[in-house]
């Protein structure tokens, strides 16, 4: 396995990756990253299709959300919008290196930029770019959040309005309870990297992809990301791709310099009906995940991506509707 080197750039940047196949929640999701009290560098919408509702739901969207930050005197952040058709089966991993691979087109962002990965249905609170800022200014190459997930009720009653108001912040989602939660996560967390780095990972004594990276919900240095050859882009479906990635960063030697985030870092998933299976076998990545050896670099990933459609990426830019790049 090749010794990672990183390079060293004066302050590293923050960017957003929000991996999406519906405008369902495109717009909160948007909204509490517009008005975030530390912008971040970049954001970019990777879409496992190309449907139109998501790019026309950009278009107006944007603007919008930059007005509301600029009365706020917030700066508004660089917004990429890549899809490409759907190609018949959930190509998570393929859209979330789209997203990279535009990224680095469109951006080149530099090798300690951390990337934050936000699923199109989870909504930052409010500092949480802020905090990733100063955890990327202290060379941090992996952080481990969690999110609290959100009951039926409290997700239906979610108004772009309300956010953009800014009456009461996201953070009051966060019940005594959830909480709770939080706290007995960022325990059990804390207590397996400090196993991990005390074992200097010696097999059977840890599982290897612990602790547990939540795929809609994490950030990634970019040359981390880049050693391990991004998401395997042979996970389809629903399962392991999460588990699979946080495999091969543990394995990496040295080891990324990780902070356990869980309580400090606040994400509130959206209700909605699950796809995951009954049973963990039934799902496509069960197989894979199961191999051994296993894979210390993406077979298919960042680079050598599985075939598709040339995805096609645009700018989408704040000042108005009209002078949004146009659609290729």
């Amino acid at each position: 396995m090749e010794t990672f080197t990183p390079d060293n750039p004066d302050r590293p940047a923050v960017h957003v990756v929000i991996p999406t196949h519906t405008p369902r929640y495109l717009d909160l999701v948007l909204a509490a990253i517009a008005l975030q009290t530390a912008a971040p560098a970049s954001v970019v919408v990777a879409c496992d299709t190309d449907d139109p509702a998501i790019a026309d739901l950009v278009d107006t969207v944007w603007p919008q959300l930059a007005d509301a930050a600029a009365s706020r005197d917030q700066s508004v952040p660089r917004l990429v919008h890549v899809g490409r058709p759907h190609q018949g089966e959930a190509r998570l991993n393929q859209n979330r290196n789209n997203g990279l691979r535009t990224l680095e087109k469109m951006v080149r962002p530099g090798e300690r930029d951390l990337v934050v990965f936000v699923d199109g249905d989870t909504l930052l609170a409010e500092d949480a770019i802020d905090r990733y800022q100063v955890l990327a200014s202290e060379g941090t190459e992996l952080v481990i959040p969690y999110r609290i997930d959100l009951d039926r009720e409290t997700s239906e009653a979610l108004c772009l309005d309300d956010i953009l108001r800014g009456d009461r912040p996201l953070g009051h989602l966060a019940t005594a309870r959830a909480y709770e939660r939080l706290e007995v996560r960022e325990r059990r967390y804390t207590r397996q990297l400090r196993q991990r780095e005390g074992l200097e990972q010696r097999v059977g004594l840890i599982k290897p992809h612990k602790p547990k990276v939540l795929g809609g919900h994490h950030a990634v240095s970019v040359g981390r990301l880049r050693a391990v050859n991004g998401f395997d882009e042979r996970y389809t479906g629903w399962g392991f791709d999460d588990d699979e990635l946080a495999r091969r960063l543990h394995a990496m030697r040295p080891a990324p310099r990780c902070a356990i985030a869980v309580r400090t870092i606040l994400a509130f998933h959206i209700w909605h009906e699950s796809r995951a299976p009954k049973r963990l076998s039934d799902s496509p990545g069960y197989r894979l995940f199961n191999e051994r050896p296993f894979p210390r670099l993406a077979e298919r990933g960042w680079a050598r991506p599985v075939d598709q459609p040339e995805p096609t990426a645009r700018e989408v830019l704040p000042a108005s509707i009209g002078t949004a790049t146009p659609r290729a």
